[in-house]
């Protein structure tokens, strides 16, 4: 609600019933519930929840909201016991739908204090209610004339600055001893939660558990078993512990500074006089003969280099006005060429790894796979795009084994840029093959993707190709300098971009429902398909991630925290660094591991901080067992069109591992799915961290996680894209 609502209106049905309809949930009322149950749950005696199961007591969850704190309860007290209670039908309506087990009723007790019939329960368990009326000694009264055995209650404390929808402030000054003549407060403790990891609230709780009389000496407490606090002495304690070790650690890091002060300056005397030597001999050589001498060598040297930049983007610039077909046959020495520049080894210098021996050629492999592609259910053939053996297995290898899986018989190419160093025909998974052969361009009947990042194609090159196959254009991201590289780059992939929207290919495969729609506005529904990315499930899962061994500094540094942030992916230029860095220095009780490659110098702009820890690329077969060392996964992409219009493929694998995931708002394709955490800014991130913390060991949450893995599990997305392989009669010729 946008303005501040009248204080007499506040509390009121109207009032909650708006409340839980328009706001409760993006203000983390759910995770507040939650919450604020667990911590009286973990501060209640043992005996109590003991005797409520052994006796099978009748369990009321009164002030419910949506029933999240009820589900908490659900932990300790058997569903079949436990009833959640409201004023608010909306609340109510969103508690039954959400946890179907318990029961859920809307009530107004207060209104019904003077009827002479009402349900009365064994146990009345309040949380976080009683500080919204101006006069809670009524509240107290009407719960304990329906209440049997016992009332439990958990109550902000000592709350001097109070929200706008609180009333009461309590403190050792107003919590009643005795309640209705016939219940006694037997148990009281202090939580101090503003110490708490993920906290939702910034102050104390109290704990409070008033006992029927007769029920209580039924029970025979004895002393141990009765506890009345008005102070958390244990973290008063603590706190002052801490002081101290921080004393200490001050005043030993201060002698050790001292001492390695005194070190430097001996370091930096030796330094002084070395360089002091240096300098005349300096002096020496630039008076020497041969120094002057020399000089014409060098300046042309230095003409060379800068001659050597200017031949290689003449040779660039030239090879990109050839002929289609002389482009495709000159494509390894391209690649042979463009790796020679920038590495400054010129020749033909042997491979990392040998090519394979068992290779098939053009020939063998039409006799032994070619000539029986009836047995497959098509032919796929994978167009140039990124080379089959990289470290971080994109889309295309994902896509590729899925058709395999499926019963289609995939032909994927590469040019042998990493370590593919295939010679003919290789098969890497079941159906997959990757090739760097040419023939490839005279298999016809076969469905040919061409990705909206793959540069090296063109319009020229998918007309020759067009004769007797389908062509569908993968468009997987937005067109932008910082995903495509410089002008040259974006002006190749936006004329391919031009060239499919214009009809001239079959599908166009969308990842992202924001480049969906600009697709259909282009050709049509018909025409468009939309396949996000997924998730190879099978791999997450496979047991043998947990016996992986992992190195010692990534083991250490998961020790250090509680929690852990983690990222895979690219460090590129669409990551929002501004907003990492104010959340690894504000965020200092949590660890940050940042894994993948370096597009652009990144890495750059990631904070170096010793809460951040940054381990370069991972192979994508052992990938899973860092990941697992997360407690929640991270996607930070900078607020624009490359976060609105991306399907980012971790997503998915973050789903596989049923781990909590947290977003940048912007990000379209992550905050469709309810379960994912989302936040604006550092701020907004920082409070979904805690609310993601709050949720990472629950069951039922990472059942939920498990089951949207299976939904956009890899093979699913194989199915959608079984679309494309129907015959487009208007486009055939």
């Amino acid at each position: 609600m946008s303005e501040a609502p009248d204080v007499k209106f506040i509390n009121s049905n109207r009032y909650w019933d708006d409340r839980f309809r328009e706001n409760w949930d993006d203000s983390d009322g759910p995770a507040q519930s939650r919450f604020f149950s667990s911590v009286a749950i973990n501060h209640l005696p043992s005996w109590l929840f003991r005797a409520i199961r052994s006796e099978m007591l009748s369990v009321v969850d009164w002030g419910c909201a949506e029933g999240d704190g009820t589900d908490a309860l659900s932990e300790v007290v058997h569903k079949n016991l436990l009833t959640g209670v409201d004023f608010s039908e909306v609340a109510i309506e969103i508690a039954k739908e959400r946890y179907a087990g318990i029961c859920f009723k809307a009530e107004d007790w207060l209104a019904e204090e003077n009827s002479s019939e009402y349900e009365a329960f064994d146990v009345i368990f309040s949380s976080n209610t009683l500080e919204h009326f101006h006069r809670p000694d009524k509240v107290f009264n009407v719960l304990a004339a329906r209440a049997k055995k016992a009332l439990i209650f958990a109550l902000p404390y000592r709350e001097h600055e109070r929200v706008s929808e609180h009333f009461t402030t309590f403190s050792p000054d107003n919590i009643p001893v005795d309640l209705d003549d016939r219940f006694s407060l037997v148990y009281s403790v202090v939580v101090d939660c503003a110490r708490m990891a993920g906290t939702q609230w910034p102050g104390e709780q109290i704990i409070l558990v008033y006992l029927d009389k007769e029920w209580r000496e039924q029970n025979k407490l004895v002393l141990s078993e009765v506890r009345l606090e008005v102070d958390d002495y244990t973290s008063r304690l603590d706190q002052l512990n801490e002081k101290i070790e921080i004393l200490q650690s001050v005043d030993q890091k201060r002698t050790q500074e001292s001492e390695l002060l005194k070190a430097q300056i001996t370091e930096l005397n030796s330094k002084l006089s070395y360089f002091s030597d240096v300098e005349d001999r300096y002096k020496d050589i630039l008076d020497s003969r041969s120094w002057k001498v020399t000089k014409p060598l060098r300046s042309i040297m230095s003409l060379i280099f800068k001659q050597k930049r200017r031949f290689y983007l003449f040779v660039r610039w030239l090879y990109w006005q050839l002929p289609v077909g002389v482009q495709q046959r000159l494509q390894r020495k391209r690649h042979q060429f463009v790796r020679s520049f920038r590495t400054g080894k010129w020749g033909n210098a042997p491979s990392a790894i040998p090519v394979g021996s068992s290779d098939l050629s053009w020939a063998e492999f039409k006799d032994r796979v070619l000539s029986h592609s009836n047995k497959y259910k098509g032919i796929f053939i994978q167009e140039v795009v990124i080379d089959w053996n990289v470290p971080l297995y994109q889309r295309p290898q994902h896509i590729s084994v899925a058709l395999g899986r499926q019963g289609y018989l995939v032909i994927y190419r590469t040019v042998n840029w990493t370590n593919d160093n295939v010679s003919g025909f290789r098969e890497v998974e079941n159906n997959v093959w990757i090739t760097d052969r040419p023939e490839v361009d005279q298999i016809e009947g076969a469905l040919r993707s061409v990705y909206s990042t793959a540069y090296a194609q063109s319009p020229k090159a998918i007309q020759q190709l067009r004769k007797g196959n389908r062509f569908v254009y993968e468009y997987i991201d937005h067109i932008d300098h910082e995903i495509s590289g410089d002008d040259e780059n974006v002006r190749r992939l936006t004329e391919l971009k031009h060239f499919a929207f214009s009809g001239n290919v079959d599908y166009i495969v969308a990842s992202a429902k924001k480049l969906y729609d600009e697709a259909v506005k282009a050709v049509g529904e018909e025409k468009v398909v939309m396949v996000p990315n997924g998730v190879d499930t099978r791999h997450y899962r496979d047991q043998k991630h947990l016996e992986y061994i992992l190195p010692e500094n990534v083991v250490a540094f998961r020790n250090r925290y509680k929690n852990v942030i983690g990222y895979f992916g690219a460090l590129a230029p669409w990551l929002w660094y501004e907003a990492i860095t104010e959340l690894v220095d504000n965020r200092r009780d949590l660890g940050f591991i940042f894994i993948g490659p370096d597009y652009y110098n990144g890495t750059q702009s990631l904070p170096r901080r010793d809460n951040v820890l940054y381990l370069g690329a991972v192979d994508y077969k052992v990938l899973p067992a860092y990941a697992r060392q997360f407690d929640i996964c991270f996607i930070p992409f900078k607020p624009g069109d490359i976060a609105k219009s991306t399907s980012p493929l971790k997503l998915f694998e973050y789903f596989a591992l049923e781990k909590p995931v947290v977003v940048t708002s912007d990000m379209d394709e992550c905050i469709k799915y309810r379960e994912v955490f989302k936040g604006s800014d550092a701020h907004g991130l920082s409070e979904a961290f805690d609310v993601a913390i709050s949720v990472k060991d629950d069951s039922k949450f990472r059942s939920r996680m498990s089951d949207l893995a299976d939904q956009n599990d890899w093979d699913e997305r194989a199915k959608a894209l079984a679309k494309c392989f129907e015959q487009s009669s208007d486009l055939e010729g």
